[in-house]
């Protein structure tokens, strides 16, 4: 799974054709957060001009019941999201705690 000296994967969350979701934790203050991570294969000049959009407009959004964003960073020769983990669930997995 991808590991770096930044974060420690705990579980992969999604992973679908483009990006992989995986709960980790900030090695440095132990935070745990959420990596949204778009596949190296998919890290297209035009998917990660869309992808720094998503983090710019998150970014702005400061308000109660919205996911923090903490940073947008390159990881393992792409780029990834990183977001405050609420502890939930991801909800296409949610029929499996039923």
């Amino acid at each position: 799974m991808l590991n770096n000296s930044k974060y420690k994967i705990i579980e992969k969350i999604s992973d679908s054709l483009d990006i992989v979701v995986c709960r980790a934790m900030e090695v440095a203050n132990e935070r745990m957060v959420i990596l949204k991570i778009i596949k190296y294969e998919s890290s297209n000049i035009e998917y990660i001009t869309e992808f720094k959009h998503e983090y710019e407009i998150s970014n702005s959004l400061n308000l109660p019941g919205v996911i923090q964003v903490y940073g947008l960073e390159n990881y393992e020769n792409t780029i990834a999201l990183v977001l405050e983990d609420i502890q939930g669930y991801f909800i296409l997995n949610v029929d499996a705690i039923w």
